[in-house]
């Protein structure tokens, strides 16, 4: 990168970076000379399957989330550089019959029309890609390996600007509500002033169960933000940050009056991942606890156990089963 953006910075008339970046921060005039910074100091590592554990709980939320709506899944991948990220993702869908809506972008042009291209990625961006899915979804000569035309059809990119430009929309849909956002390994870059900027936006053009996937190293200080932090199939994501129960200091799970008051649940008396969650608990139970919750505590159950009153909140408006 160093020697490459020394012969910018003699191409444009530069003595040093500091020059350079002090002229940009006072104009965007030059394309050209942006263009050129952003393509040199914004290329990074990327691979296919990158974080599988967090990718696996992805794919797991996507899959919910169409199981919930009976709809496609718009996704925005945020930050998608060459494209691995984004076509994981479409392959993943695929293997699981999800019907989605992807849209990646990237500030770097050049990464996003080799993106488009989806050509030439080397074994080393294979390297934790599944055999099966290679065979499946790429072709292979001279040791390089394309995407296969039904996955990249599957992928839409633009460039954009997470910084200065609008939320993109899918296709035509200029009011998309996108029900996954992943920007992953994107925030390391910025000041803490621009993640509140780009977050509130993203939040903003997130829909009610929406979820916001970001990397193990972007860290959000979410008092400011309109989010909060929910744990999906092991791995930890942001929502929307969703009115809270009414606030009441205790809490019986035997309260038979106050059950009643609570909507029913959709003839489901149990739900196995509450049980897996929460222990021995059913839906009615569930209802009854958030009702008479307290903000930001926990509150305990007849099964001795302590929940999250916000997460259970959670579960249960993901399945429709709270209003």
């Amino acid at each position: 990168i160093i020697p490459y953006l020394k012969q910018q910075l003699n191409h444009y008339g530069f003595n040093s970076i500091i020059e350079l970046v002090n002229y940009l921060s006072k104009t965007v005039s030059n394309e050209q000379l942006f263009q050129d910074f952003v393509n040199i100091v914004t290329i990074g590592e990327t691979f296919f399957y990158r974080d599988p554990k967090q990718i696996d709980a992805i794919i797991s939320s996507i899959e919910h989330l169409y199981k919930l709506h009976s709809k496609p899944i718009k996704i925005w991948c945020a930050g998608c550089s060459t494209g691995e990220e984004p076509y994981t993702i479409a392959m993943l869908s695929k293997l699981k019959n999800i019907p989605v809506e992807i849209l990646a972008t990237d500030v770097n042009f050049v990464s996003v029309e080799k993106a488009k291209k989806g050509e030439n990625y080397s074994e080393r961006s294979l390297r934790l890609m599944p055999k099966y899915m290679i065979d499946m979804f790429f072709d292979s000569y001279d040791a390089l390996y394309s995407i296969k035309s039904e996955i990249k059809k599957a992928v839409n990119f633009e460039k954009n600007n997470l910084v200065i430009d609008p939320i993109p929309y899918f296709g035509d849909q200029q009011s998309t509500k996108w029900d996954i956002i992943v920007c992953r390994n994107v925030f390391i870059y910025f000041s803490d002033k621009i993640i509140n900027k780009v977050v509130r936006k993203m939040v903003k053009n997130l829909s009610f169960h929406g979820r916001l996937w970001l990397g193990a190293g972007d860290l959000l200080i979410e008092q400011k933000l309109p989010i909060q932090k929910i744990e999906m199939f092991g791995k930890h994501c942001y929502t929307h940050l969703h009115k809270s129960p009414p606030k009441i200091v205790s809490v019986s799970a035997n309260d038979k009056q106050q059950q009643k008051k609570v909507p029913k649940a959709n003839g489901l008396s149990r739900d196995r991942s509450f049980v897996n969650t929460y222990g021995n608990i059913d839906i009615l139970t569930a209802q009854t606890i958030v009702a008479k919750g307290v903000k930001k505590t926990t509150v305990k159950s007849s099964a001795t156990k302590k929940y999250n009153n916000y997460q259970m909140f959670n579960d249960l408006i993901d399945k429709g089963l709270y209003d």
